[in-house]
């Protein structure tokens, strides 16, 4: 019947297998249901957010206001680390006993791909096959948006933003404003941004200005990084998110 034989030729090992098994997924499952039961840390005083535009008719959730990563890093170290590790790599004390592995946020490739939409849907819905629980019951909708955001900025060093910024005051701001608000046909604090992944929004930047767009590949990717900072504020960034004086719609 295909099952492992002991010494004596009895199935042992199978036995002891699915046993061990067992035993780790309680021990997941009390440790995942540990920080499921702690209370939210208190954010104070509460934090001022920068409106977004609202989008009509959007097909999914979509932020209302800048999202804060400082915020979104309260919270993760609060309920996150014991799985995916305090700098994100997936290596917390708890990820040896999971299957699939905790994501490592710190993988630069494979981020490239993701969405922070698709962040904000596993940190509200929780994500089928995998330890990943439904944060819903924990965290306002805009505290889900912190958390998305601060994840999903993991893999990108904060000289990659300030170079991008660099970038964009060049290139970019003598149209679009040092807000990204000065083109009202193409404002960077669109809030259906948050369903594009890097890669997405790179090929959206070269079908948009094809002759404008930096040749050298770090000053294109960190153009990009900082084009995602209309829609959140990185840690580090002013703690209430202010925005800039607005520019006049062209």
């Amino acid at each position: 019947d295909g099952a492992r034989q002991g010494p004596s030729g009895s199935p042992v090992t199978a036995s002891r297998d699915g046993a061990t098994a067992a035993i780790a997924a309680v021990v997941v499952g009390c440790a995942v249901a540990a920080c499921a039961v702690r209370r939210p840390p208190v954010i104070a005083p509460p934090p001022v957010r920068t409106p977004l535009p609202t989008a009509i008719g959007a097909a999914h959730a979509l932020p209302e206001a800048r999202s804060l990563a400082w915020v979104g890093a309260t919270y993760y170290r609060h309920y996150c680390t014991e799985c995916h590790g305090e700098a994100g790599a997936g290596d917390g004390p708890g990820a040896g006993l999971l299957d699939p592995p905790p994501t490592d946020f710190t993988d630069r490739a494979y981020m490239r791909r993701q969405t922070p939409l698709w962040y904000y849907r596993s940190i509200t819905d929780g994500v089928v096959g995998s330890s990943m629980a439904p944060w819903a019951p924990r965290l306002r909708p805009a505290e889900r948006w912190d958390a998305a955001f601060y994840v999903w900025s993991m893999a990108v060093p904060d000289a990659v933003r300030s170079r991008g910024a660099a970038v964009y005051g060049q290139a970019c701001a003598a149209c679009h404003g040092s807000d990204g608000r000065g083109v009202r046909a193409a404002r960077l604090d669109d809030p259906r941004r948050v369903a594009l992944s890097r890669d997405d929004a790179a090929a959206a930047l070269a079908r948009a200005h094809p002759d404008r767009v930096p040749r050298a590949a770090g000053d294109r990717d960190a153009l990009v990084e900082h084009l995602w900072t209309f829609l959140y504020a990185p840690v580090g960034a002013a703690a209430d998110g202010a925005p800039a004086t607005p520019s006049p719609p062209r």
